[in-house]
């Protein structure tokens, strides 16, 4: 009520459904960030739980304690973010965790793991082909993207937070997944037995 006694205005006609829809924007906007928050938080967990089913060849710089584990983030600065604060304290490969965000995906250097946003869906197979043979483990959360060759992709089933696995482009890849991984997944592409 203090609201509405500073501003003796709301509560006249039009400017007290403007103020009510100005208060429940703000109330959904706030809620719909700390729900977006949350869900990068539990995607960057799901990553971290990744790379200990997931091995990269010898010669990829994971041998290597004093390189750390890279992971270039393209077009989503709100993901960079959270993946930089969890990472700031957990290590991959006992290796500190180097979170890079990109705009334009040709300045990528060598990475251990791609997150590619839905923005780069025009650029998607490109991109792809760019990677292909490298020890990338591509991740997206945009619908379609598993069906085009992402290694993991994660979607929403009845709220919530799911994961497929290509098992061509993995299998196409250097990658070693566990199959206990394989196994929690929603398998996209399988391979032809």
């Amino acid at each position: 009520m203090i609201i509405l006694s500073k501003y003796p205005g709301l509560l006249k006609g039009r400017s007290l459904k403007s103020g009510l829809l100005l208060i429940f924007l703000a109330f959904f906007l706030q809620n719909n960030t700390y729900a977006q928050s949350r869900e990068y938080t539990l995607k960057a967990v799901y990553i971290e739980k990744f790379t200990r089913f997931t091995n990269w060849p010898p010669g990829c710089g994971i041998e290597n304690k004093e390189e750390p584990f890279s992971v270039y983030v393209l077009g989503n600065q709100a993901f960079s973010k959270t993946l930089k604060n969890i990472f700031s304290i957990q290590k991959i490969y006992q290796k500190p965790v180097e979170v890079n965000l990109l705009d334009k995906w040709k300045e990528m250097d060598a990475c251990h793991i791609l997150y590619i946003s839905g923005d780069y869906e025009e650029e998607l197979s490109e991109i792809l082909e760019y990677i292909k043979g490298r020890s990338v483990l591509t991740i997206s959360d945009t619908e379609g993207f598993a069906e085009k060759g992402v290694i993991i992709n994660f979607y929403i089933e009845r709220n919530k937070l799911r994961f497929e696995v290509n098992e061509t482009a993995l299998h196409e890849s250097p990658l070693e997944m566990n199959f206990f991984l394989l196994d929690m997944a929603k398998i996209v592409d399988p391979l032809k037995k």
